[in-house]
């Protein structure tokens, strides 16, 4: 409505949107440092600040933006709190004009995001057979109360049911071998090596299940 006051994220939107060397790569002074330099000192001197938290101020709508398109794209069920506030994050329609220039942007904003990325996914217990895991179970027995058992312990028998089996291929010897190397270590490490490769089997799954939702697309 004319005459009414606008807020400084939206001028800061509408002038950075008049000004495709900003963000569109594709745009012949988008690597001109001079040109673009001087676009952002007209933009900070509009809302009165320096060029440095114009820029700053840009930057984070950017990243906000491309959180709230991953939000669209991503099952809610994968997506931490920290990503799910985004959902209705009240700028998407005036950011809506970065869609052309997302793939760069979006390019950019995943690297930057690089240290957080662990924080960004839930990734739901993993469906693992009982042999396979069996170890897990195993009682971690203190030196004070060590037995000796003649009983084979969980790894043994993964071990020995895949040695015994007549479907082998070359990822099943492949498996095999870790799991020789995997009864050299100590408990500590077998422990956490277990947490490990739990969560990147998620991650594997998840990342699946998001290419074959695309493909199907």
């Amino acid at each position: 409505m004319h005459g009414e006051l606008m807020d400084p994220t939206e001028i800061l939107i509408n002038e950075v949107k008049k000004h495709p060397c900003l963000y569109e790569p594709a745009h012949k002074d988008f690597k001109n440092n001079f040109q673009r330099g001087e676009t952002w000192k007209l933009i900070a001197e509009m809302l009165g600040q320096d060029c440095e938290t114009a820029k700053n101020r840009w930057k984070n709508l950017k990243d906000s933006y491309m959180k709230y398109k991953k939000c669209q794209s991503t099952d809610s069920r994968y997506l931490s709190k920290m990503y799910r506030k985004y959902k209705n994050w009240p700028w998407r329609r005036q950011m809506d004009f970065l869609d052309g220039a997302s793939s760069s942007i979006e390019a950019e904003t995943l690297k930057n995001d690089t240290a957080e990325s662990s924080d960004d996914f839930y990734f739901p217990p993993m469906t693992i057979s009982p042999l396979t895991f069996e170890a897990q179970a195993e009682p971690i027995s203190t030196p004070k109360k060590k037995k000796k058992s003649n009983e084979t312990s969980s790894i043994d028998k993964v071990i020995n049911y895949l040695e015994k089996s007549e479907s082998f291929d070359a990822v099943d010897h492949l498996f095999l071998s870790y799991a020789h190397t995997f009864k050299t270590f100590s408990v500590v490490r077998q422990a956490s090596l277990k947490v490990e490769l739990a969560n990147m089997f998620a991650k594997a799954e998840v990342d699946e299940f998001h290419e074959k939702e695309i493909s199907e697309k």
